[in-house]
């Protein structure tokens, strides 16, 4: 076991859409104003805020999922991405308790709780007077150890927050650290997946220059900086990694395929592989490599441009790589004769459970750092999308996938159209009654 000191502190809220994201991303503009070094962590899964984290350190922000990667490795992640900055900003995910279903397992309070992280709750004040502190106050007590040490108001007006903090500090018995008012134009849009990726706002950097002025002005950036150094050392048990040989790995990085844990390709470097990054979007060769990872993302919004991109053979390894997009929007990967190797505990698992254990093909959502749970919720909502009845529709997969495959492993893309959701040869069963 080993220790050390790390200041830090979390930005959480009482749910989705509060405006986490944007505070956190002023907040870290403004500490760096101050000249201060800042590491940033995401509570996971979440491929999206990160990549705004990024954008605003110029350094890759860290995804601390509990789930995934279990507390102690979540510990040595934390420390081992912040041993040499001044200051750690956490950011939490949805509502500070909300986790795995109806628990709080793997939610920011997870991981409060797990890295011993002093939390400032974000609250919407818009609309609201005393009832903030009756949000603040049940949050902070509804569990013992909440870590809940402070708050922010949103969109509220100087006059407003100057006229409430003290009784609102009275009664919940947490300290107000400041306000951020409703600000034009400074909003990141939202999709179906969370918010939109960071490369697609132009302006982003404007933006972030303006939230940080704002953090400047109505947050006391001094206060988060003693809650932070008031932090207990963090306490973590060091994991080497040691070079399993050495791999070339072609890695998906462009818009539509965007969604990975930096810790997780990092790892692999550490394992010996050496990581080439491609656009299936706009390359129009693989490079050679001896595997491929595809990264989840928003392939959807890109149909048109990777159904375009007809990749030639051209990596002995991936030979015929192929992207084929129906108008559903339905993106469908196929490994064909190449023979790709695809082992990491994530993908097993999407393989096992939904693609039989076949290792050369597969629908695919994520890659790295995915679950199982991830494939089928994709499949699901595009089953629902074509009208079909997602149980019934697993089922018939489940029953004929195994029989079109041939001594190799290998499947026939023109059989395994009849088995897309869009196709006419599904028996009655998958399709939704008519009401």
């Amino acid at each position: 076991m080993a220790e050390m000191k790390m200041p830090r502190f979390m930005i959480s809220a009482t749910g989705s859409g509060c405006g986490k994201t944007t505070i956190t991303c002023g907040i870290l503009k403004a500490l760096m104003n101050k000249g201060l070094k800042v590491a940033a962590f995401k509570s996971g899964p979440d491929y999206i805020d990160p990549m705004f984290h990024s954008k605003v350190i110029g350094a890759k922000s860290r995804n601390l999922d509990v789930f995934m990667l279990g507390k102690e490795t979540v510990r040595f992640l934390a420390a081992k991405n912040a041993c040499d900055v001044e200051v750690s900003v956490f950011e939490g995910a949805m509502g500070f308790y909300d986790g795995m279903g109806k628990t709080a397992e793997a939610s920011a309070y997870d991981l409060a709780c797990t890295c011993d992280v002093p939390v400032v709750l974000v609250v919407n004040g818009k609309g609201a007077a005393l009832s903030v502190a009756a949000q603040i106050k049940g949050f902070k007590e509804f569990r013992k150890d909440s870590h809940i040490v402070g708050a922010i108001l949103n969109n509220v007006n100087p006059m407003s927050y100057a006229y409430y903090k003290e009784v609102i500090e009275a009664e919940s018995g947490v300290k107000l650290l400041g306000y951020f008012p409703v600000l034009e134009n400074c909003n990141f849009e939202s999709r179906h997946l969370g918010l939109v990726t960071a490369e697609e706002i132009g302006d982003l950097q404007a933006i972030v220059e303006r939230l940080a002025l704002q953090a400047e002005k109505s947050l006391d950036l001094e206060g988060l900086l003693e809650i932070a150094q008031e932090a207990p050392a963090l306490e973590y048990t060091p994991q080497n990694v040691e070079a399993l040989g050495k791999v070339k790995l072609a890695v998906a990085q462009d818009k539509a395929f965007c969604f990975y844990y930096q810790d997780a390709l990092d790892l692999l470097t550490e394992l010996g592989a050496e990581l080439v990054p491609f656009s299936p979007i706009n390359d129009k060769h693989l490079p050679e490599c001896d595997g491929l990872v595809l990264g989840g993302g928003y392939p959807e919004l890109y149909a048109k441009q990777l159904a375009e991109n007809t990749v030639p053979p051209k990596s002995k390894t991936a030979d015929g790589l192929k992207y084929s997009v129906n108008q559903e929007k339905y993106l469908k990967v196929f490994l064909e004769d190449g023979n790709v190797p695809i082992d990491n505990s994530a993908s097993e698992r999407a393989i096992k459970t939904f693609c039989l254990g076949k290792k050369n093909w597969m629908f695919h959502n994520t890659v790295n750092g995915a679950q199982a749970s991830a494939v089928i919720y994709s499949i699901s909502e595009t089953a629902k999308l074509n009208e079909l009845r997602p149980y019934y529709y697993f089922k018939h997969l489940l029953t004929e996938l195994p029989k079109l495959c041939d001594e190799t492993g290998n499947i026939d893309s023109e059989k395994l159209d009849t088995l897309l959701p869009w196709s006419k040869e599904l028996p009655e069963e998958c399709r939704k009654p008519r009401r």
